[in-house]
C-alpha cells in the first residue's frame, strides 16, 4: 500500500519520513518524523512497516505512532488500495 511519502530506516529503529508528495493523503506526518507502530504493532524498518500497512484494509484508517523531536504523537492515515 502507497502512502505517499519518502521513507527511509531510521538509526534508531522505526521508520524516518523523508518527505510527503503533493496529493499524499498522510498529511499528518512531516519531514523527520519516525514512525515507530502500525496500529499498535512496532515497526524496526520499512519491511516492517509495508508489511503492517498491508495488513490493513483498503479504505480504513491506520493509526500511526509517531516520533516527532521529543513529542510522541499519533497519526490517522487513509490505507490506500493495494
Amino acid at each position: 500500500a502507497k502512502l505517499g511519502i519518502h521513507v527511509s530506516d531510521a538509526k534508531e529503529g522505526g521508520v524516518r519520513t523523508d518527505g510527503v508528495l503533493p496529493g499524499s493523503k498522510a498529511t499528518e506526518l512531516q519531514r523527520g518524523d519516525v514512525i515507530a507502530e502500525v496500529n499498535g504493532k512496532a515497526v524496526a524498518n520499512i519491511a516492517a512497516l509495508q508489511a503492517e500497512m498491508n495488513k490493513a484494509a483498503p479504505g480504513s484508517m491506520a493509526l500511526l505512532k509517531v516520533k516527532r523531536g521529543p513529542v510522541t504523537r499519533f497519526a490517522a492515515v487513509p490505507v490506500p488500495a493495494k
